[in-house]
């Protein structure tokens, strides 16, 4: 992930009070269920980069959980 989100995940677990890593356990889902109104956004994002998103969402997490990659 790149250093700009790593400061907007601990950034939004700061504000919803909540860990950082909790935050992460919420991408996937987040990400997933994903849609946008406007021209714009869908250009901007993409719903063919979703998959790699949550897919480096579920990476970090096994790696800070511990786990296998």
């Amino acid at each position: 992930m790149s250093p700009s989100f790593n400061g907007r995940l601990i950034g939004l677990a700061r504000e919803r009070r909540v860990s950082p890593l909790a935050i992460l356990k919420m991408q996937p889902a987040f990400l997933a269920a994903l849609s946008f109104n406007t021209e714009w956004a869908r250009q901007r994002f993409p719903a063919c980069l979703i998959p790699a998103k949550i897919a480096e969402a579920e990476r970090l997490l096994a790696l800070l959980e511990g786990g296998n990659l």
